[in-house]
């Protein structure tokens, strides 16, 4: 399907239409959230749905990377024309591949941003591994998602505030 049938609706106008249908190409967006990201934490989210050690603590766990970037950018990245949402409308392989290219583009930046948080305990080898791998995922935050469980993890660190505004 082309993204020209990516339309939007008529609620959308001026700057932000302009944004969202500019041709910008995925490839740019990536190296422009590469270059402005804000990494505000990395933790370990337990995978809650695996076994369990002897004391009931799950045994594996995935690094999350809380990242906050410019407004209009998140727009463009998720909701743009030529976005991470469009690839995946284009076709299941063009998403699949418009991920892939996202997260090792800023996987260097996320590994070298030295964040605050418990995710530095898995090491950067076992975190290059699971960003690179098939099941990671960028996503925007959600009310009471994995940024917000990190952000309870932070509080009362110096320096940080208690409500992480976090966007991706």
């Amino acid at each position: 399907m082309a993204t020209a049938n990516w339309k939007f609706t008529t609620a959308i106008s001026g700057e932000r239409l302009a944004n969202l249908e500019g041709p910008t190409a995925l490839e740019a967006i990536a190296a422009e959230i590469r270059d402005s990201l804000e990494v505000l934490s990395c933790h370990k989210d337990p995978c809650d749905r695996g076994p369990r050690d002897d004391d009931g603590q799950p045994m594996f766990w995935r690094p999350v990377y809380c990242v906050r970037v410019p407004a209009p950018l998140f727009d463009r990245f998720f909701n743009g024309r030529n976005g991470y949402r469009a690839a995946y409308f284009r076709s299941p392989f063009d998403g699949l591949d418009a991920h892939d290219f996202l997260l090792r583009t800023l996987a260097p930046s996320l590994l070298a941003a030295a964040p605050r948080g418990d995710g530095a305990s898995l090491g950067n080898e076992f975190i290059e591994e699971s960003l690179t791998s098939l099941s990671a995922k960028a996503w925007l935050t959600e009310q009471n998602g994995f940024c917000a469980r990190g952000a309870d993890r932070l509080r009362g660190m110096p320096d940080t505030p208690y409500a992480v505004n976090c966007e991706l």
